[in-house]
């Protein structure tokens, strides 16, 4: 009879449809009918016999490692060929990613290999260069550049630019919430990608904070194109797939609609801002399936955004993104950006009124910009409006700059806890 851990391998083998129920419950019958004759053989090795699994599944399995590079010879440190690999920098569902640099020793990158136990699966392995070919041609200052890609030693892999910082997701790790003034920091930037994505035609779908990352200088780049859905893909999509990551999906995204555009990704860059400012994600739940029925059903939490933890601003904002009807929300990231930039500047305020978006949506009547719910104060024409225009451009590179100053800041104090902590270990030692 199966082991516990031997069940546990079958599993995990099924949910990375490696193997099916069925073949899985036969491979246990084959095993019971060994054992009843007084013959004893783990399960794992049927699957062997049966050539169920091959080397580079088994070893995900037994492992949890996707791609397996030696980094002690030199084979592995140069497994990808142009590159010089040092070190494992993570590992995500569908890939790990290395630290390398190029074989002139000059300029260090970021290796994203494919998992091998995946390249015989031919929409993994389109949507892997797909994601590389779009890394490459694009290119934005808040998004991580792609510079080579292929296929190498029998890898297939995509070389990025290294960021010298952490994730938006490290940040909250480290310190929990954010100030609203770093959150902003945060999503001005990572709109005015997805406002450059747009006018590419792509949706991004996995906006989330472990998918921006914070250079030391304080600039946010936006990386990760796995779920990515080009305008030449429009209406292609399978309906009732869903794709992303369920704490952050839009409503849309969970129902599984093929027609998700960049009004999701607004949804989901709401979903991050509550994280950033509140601490923990908008909706949580037993699994991912009691997260995504939240995003669809139920509304944000009271005790959370009106408890005086968030100002009326940032309240705002929230409301506003992660609307329910994405009728509601902002329908493009220039209309937030806008938002954003003033509210930063302190030059209006706002007010959530989603009905009066609402009585324009049912009377038929095309929304215009001074319907979309927002309410605004101080007077936009008139000979000072240039002034205005360049001093909030003045103004949004002071606080960009106060930004960089607390990142580096927390840098500093970040360096100086690991410091404190290796004198004591030495103390200890001593």
């Amino acid at each position: 009879m199966a082991s516990r851990e031997e069940m546990i391998l079958a599993v995990k083998a099924v949910q990375n449809q490696f193997l099916t129920q069925d073949l899985v419950q036969q491979c246990m019958d084959i095993q019971r009918t060994l054992a009843e004759r007084g013959k004893e053989i783990s399960l794992i090795r049927i699957f062997e016999k049966k050539k169920l699994l091959d080397k580079h599944q088994l070893h995900f399995l037994q492992t949890g490692e996707g791609v397996s590079l030696d980094l002690s010879t030199p084979q592995g440190r140069k497994a990808i060929e142009g590159y010089l690999i040092s070190r494992k920098i993570g590992q995500g569902g569908m890939a790990t990613v290395y630290q390398a640099r190029t074989s002139e020793l000059r300029d260090l990158a970021a290796l994203k290999i494919l998992f091998p136990h995946h390249y015989g699966n031919k929409r993994f392995v389109e949507g892997f260069l797909n994601e590389a070919k779009l890394m490459y041609e694009l290119q934005h200052e808040n998004l991580v550049q792609g510079s080579d890609y292929g296929q190498s030693s029998g890898y297939y892999y995509m070389a990025l630019e290294h960021v010298d910082g952490p994730s938006v997701q490290d940040m909250i790790d480290e310190e929990g919430r954010l100030s609203e003034e770093m959150a902003l920091h945060v999503i001005l930037q990572v709109a005015r990608c997805l406002e450059y994505l747009g006018s590419k035609g792509i949706t991004h779908r996995d906006i989330k904070p472990d998918n921006m990352l914070m250079t030391s200088s304080g600039q946010i780049k936006l990386c990760d194109l796995g779920f990515a859905k080009g305008a030449d893909s429009a209406g292609e999509g399978e309906e009732g797939i869903t794709c992303g990551t369920v704490q952050y999906i839009s409503p849309e995204q969970a129902r599984g609609r093929s027609d998700v555009d960049i009004r999701s990704d607004i949804y989901s860059m709401g979903a991050t801002l509550y994280h950033l400012v509140i601490g923990e994600v908008p909706f949580s739940g037993a699994d991912g399936m009691e997260v995504m029925a939240k995003q669809v059903l139920e509304g944000l939490s009271s005790d959370k955004t009106k408890s005086g933890m968030i100002s009326h601003h940032m309240h705002y904002f929230i409301e506003k993104m992660m609307a329910k009807e994405r009728e509601i929300r902002y329908q493009s990231p220039r209309e937030l950006i806008e938002d954003l930039e003033a509210v930063v500047e302190g030059h209006q305020a706002l007010q959530f009124e989603p009905d009066s978006v609402k009585k324009t949506l049912f009377s038929g009547e095309e929304p215009e910009r001074e319907r979309s719910g927002i309410r605004r104060s101080g007077r936009r024409e008139g000979g000072r409006r240039q002034s205005r225009v360049d001093g909030k451009r003045a103004e949004t590179r002071r606080r960009e700059g106060r930004a960089r100053s607390e990142t580096s800041r927390r840098s500093s104090r970040r360096s100086q806890g690991r410091t404190s902590r290796l004198r004591l270990r030495r103390k200890d030692k001593e």
